[in-house]
């Protein structure tokens, strides 16, 4: 019987990892669009500075929680998994 340790990974194994593109187009809209914002380069273009403003203003909401979600799956990622998938895998805890 062959022991896990001895197995070998190859890079044939494992199919590479897809790109997600919705993510990272995304990412560069709301970054090029907070950036012209801080420039205020908005082109005199009403729609356009109504969709910079307001995402502007988004992500100064949203930047304490999404660093709160930064620090907490970095404390999960140091709890065993057992112990994580007991807690958050029985229905009955919810």
């Amino acid at each position: 019987m062959m022991d896990h340790t001895d197995h070998q990974h190859h890079d044939h194994c494992h199919a590479p990892a897809r790109k997600d593109w919705l993510y990272l187009i995304s990412l560069v809209i709301i970054a090029i669009t907070y950036g012209l914002h801080l420039a205020k380069i908005d082109g005199g273009i009403p729609w356009v500075q109504t969709f910079q403003h307001k995402t502007f203003e988004l992500m100064n909401d949203m930047w304490w929680g999404i660093a709160i979600s930064i620090l907490a799956v970095g404390v999960l990622s140091k709890i065993p998994r057992e112990l994580v998938m007991t807690y958050f895998g029985s229905k009955s805890r919810m």
